[in-house]
């Protein structure tokens, strides 16, 4: 339930539930009556425990947690060493990797002669946004494959 409330937005979670109260049968109705988003975060985390085994979540947190691009050698090292053309995409709703995080970094590689684009997806749909954005994803995607392979974008 907490990736849920993570990979959305604020501002998609007030879109699409604001303080709409619950439709349908609260799970703990000693607490009283519950907001629709409370549905949609037990109906999703359920899901998520039927499919993942509940410490994957842990261990994946944790490697995103400590994960440190700088670690053995510094930054600078790492970013260097890259030799392929990148392109990173923000999403300006993002709780999990901010676009101003993503912006800095497009341009740290840029200051480093890198083959860095920058791109960003405005979308109330927080990280979420690159399920739900086909067509901004594509028109970013699209020419930086084409450009990559040398071929024209269509």
């Amino acid at each position: 339930m907490i990736a849920m409330v993570c990979y959305h937005s604020r501002e998609s979670m007030a879109l699409r539930f604001g303080r709409n109260p619950a439709t349908r049968p609260g799970l703990y109705p000693s607490f009283g009556p519950t907001f629709d988003v409370e549905g949609y975060l037990h109906y999703h985390g359920a899901a998520l425990v039927r499919r993942f085994d509940a410490n994957s979540y842990l261990y994946l947190t944790r490697a995103m947690d400590l994960y440190d691009v700088g670690r053995d050698g510094g930054e600078e090292r790492w970013l260097r060493a890259v030799s392929a053309p990148l392109l990173l995409i923000g999403i300006r709703s993002d709780w999990l990797f901010p676009p101003d995080e993503v912006r800095a970094l497009a341009a740290r590689l840029t200051a480093l002669g890198k083959d860095a684009t920058y791109a960003e997806l405005d979308s109330p749909h927080g990280h979420d946004a690159f399920l739900k954005e086909w067509d901004q994803l594509t028109a970013v995607l699209r020419p930086f494959v084409a450009r990559t392979l040398g071929e024209p974008a269509a």
